[in-house]
């Protein structure tokens, strides 16, 4: 062992003599010691930055389910409310001939009362009346109808021996995009191949188009800058991780299912990047800090040495 290092002092002496290959053989050493040290730092800042992207999928993961479960209990209890309509059920029992005109006529007017509550154009209720025997339970949860998403409601408001009232209440899906930028967040839905077909063939020709693979989306109703941003994605990266991010955007994928428990499509929400106290900026910023302070630790510990 003392050998050992009496022959590395020896070729420290050696290198002494000759100047230009000492400084030459200090300038490379310097150089490896601080690439090698800034890779580790990078290497360390860049886990803990995947582990806080990670940290904010699951957040958006939890913020879409909530804010899906909110909209489902508001149609519910709206849907519920609905149900003891005591003008309606007693038209459905009467012998009137003009029954089912009258009703049409009711749920007309409470579609255009909740709509006006709620200063919005997505609300639409239906009464359905069947033969009893058919087959039924209460529903609720997203759907796919003629034109697009909705959150969906029925319950069963009334029977006489020989048929059944039905109270449907749907809200427009697209209303979330109002409920996200209030917060801030844009939100798009895509529905997938086997759920397009439930589109009509006229709304499906006028409104949507494929996105990626069995991918469609409804070109009517969202931002058209956000789209344009996750068509530069790498959607099957995105698909598979289930966040991403580009110059503008941080970006968060969730599946959504039906009432029936049925894969629809999925649904994107994105976060502005753009702006100073953004997260994505924060993580930045603060990874910019951390190997500009490393940097010069490292470079202060080699002067040192040598």
């Amino acid at each position: 062992m003392f050998s050992f290092i009496k022959w590395i002092a020896s070729i420290f002496d050696k290198l002494k003599k000759n100047k230009g290959l000492w400084f030459t053989t200090i300038t490379i050493v310097s150089l490896m010691g601080i690439f090698a040290s800034l890779y580790f730092v990078n290497f360390l800042v860049g886990d803990v930055a995947k582990k806080t992207y990670e940290n904010q999928k699951t957040h958006y993961i939890s913020h879409i389910k909530n804010h899906i479960a909110i909209q489902k209990e508001l149609v519910l209890a709206t849907t519920s409310a609905i149900t003891t309509n005591g003008l309606a059920i007693s038209l459905f029992k009467s012998d009137d001939e003009n029954k089912t005109k009258k009703i049409s006529q009711i749920q007309t007017f409470i579609t255009q009362k909740i709509n006006t509550a709620t200063a919005t154009k997505d609300y639409k209720v239906n009464f359905i009346i069947q033969d009893k025997f058919n087959s039924f339970k209460n529903i609720d949860g997203l759907s796919v109808e003629n034109d697009g998403l909705y959150f969906i409601s029925k319950i069963k408001m009334s029977e006489t021996n020989t048929s059944r009232m039905i109270v449907e209440l749907s809200k427009n899906a697209k209303s979330m995009i109002d409920v996200y930028n209030k917060e801030n967040l844009e939100w798009a839905y895509f529905l997938n191949d086997g759920s397009i077909n439930k589109i009509s063939l006229i709304n499906k020709k006028k409104n949507f188009t494929k996105f990626f693979e069995k991918f469609y989306i409804n070109n009517s109703i969202f931002n058209n800058a956000f789209i344009a941003h996750i068509k530069t994605l790498d959607m099957k990266k995105f698909l598979k991780v289930g966040y991403a991010k580009d110059n503008a955007y941080f970006f968060v994928t969730k599946p959504i299912y039906d009432y029936a428990g049925n894969n629809i499509g999925i649904v994107v929400v994105g976060e502005h990047t753009s702006e100073k106290n953004s997260f994505v900026n924060l993580i930045k910023n603060l990874i910019n800090s951390v190997t500009l302070v490393a940097l010069g630790l490292i470079v202060s510990m080699i002067l040192f040495l040598f």
